[in-house]
């Protein structure tokens, strides 16, 4: 047979539950940094980890060059042929230079009449304005 108490029996069971709560909530804030600590370095790794990929990948291709220049006198000597200018015997070399990409005329600024007024050390005078 159970016993009618009144309201104190539910306030007791809510009380129960919102104490397990509360606990519940404090451990979760109490990891909060911890977790926020481990996201951060799993993203570091992650990031970590491409770079050394980039790095292997860079690391094969100078071994490649490397083994290339030590066993192919082929690559020798077409490395000696462009980057030092060597040639062999009874050939000429020829250097084709890269165009300007920007080539400006400037028209040279008519001379001043008057003398420049003088400036402060550190200071240009203003040039004078074309049309």
């Amino acid at each position: 047979m159970r016993v009618n108490v009144g309201i104190w029996e539910t306030l007791n069971k809510l009380a129960v539950i919102l104490l397990f709560a509360a606990g519940a909530l404090g451990v979760f804030f109490w990891y909060l940094p911890l977790i926020d600590q481990n996201r951060r370095y799993r993203k570091e790794i992650i990031a970590l980890d491409s770079k050394i990929i980039a790095e292997q990948k860079l690391a094969r291709q100078l071994t490649a060059s490397t083994d290339a220049l030590l066993n192919d006198p082929s690559v020798l000597e077409r490395l000696a042929r462009e980057k030092l200018g060597y040639a062999r015997t009874n050939e000429m070399v020829i250097r084709f230079e890269p165009p300007e990409r920007l080539r400006r005329t400037v028209a040279p600024a008519p001379a001043p009449s008057s003398s420049p007024a003088p400036q402060a050390p550190g200071r240009r005078a203003p040039l004078p304005r074309t049309r």
